[in-house]
């Protein structure tokens, strides 16, 4: 009796299955007859019904409002990340780095020279500059 409450009965099914079945056979005829057997009864359908013709002649414009709905603000999304996220930001801060980097680099490959005798040099003017500092300015 429970699966019974949930399913329904078996003779409802049989019956929406023969109904499903003769709604079918019926598009099929239809079809056969418009387009095989008299040629000119959809163009008589269409300038009859202009509207519904336009309407199914372009699936109830889904393709249109899909495009509306999802397609182009979903296009506008992906441009905005791509040029606003990825080129200005992302992008921007890598190579403001690397800019960075390089700047310092550049001023700083005059100190390297390669010559031991300089960078002795260097050392002891750093070393008498921090013994000066806490003996006379501490």
């Amino acid at each position: 009796a429970a699966e019974a409450a949930v399913h329904g009965s078996f003779t409802m099914e049989y019956l929406l299955m023969g109904i499903t079945t003769l709604i079918v056979l019926a598009g099929i005829l239809a079809a056969y007859l418009m387009y095989m057997k008299k040629r000119s009864i959809p163009e008589k359908l269409a300038q009859k019904h202009p509207f519904s013709y336009r309407l199914l002649l372009n699936k109830w414009f889904v393709d249109e409002l899909y495009e509306k709905i999802a397609i182009n603000p979903l296009h506008a999304l992906a441009v905005f990340s791509w040029k606003g996220i990825d080129v200005k930001v992302i992008d921007g801060l890598v190579n403001g780095t690397a800019r960075f980097f390089m700047r310092c680099g550049g001023a700083l490959k005059s100190i390297q020279t390669g010559y031991v005798q300089k960078y002795a040099v260097s050392f002891l003017f750093g070393a008498f500059a921090v013994i000066a500092y806490y003996l006379y300015l501490r």
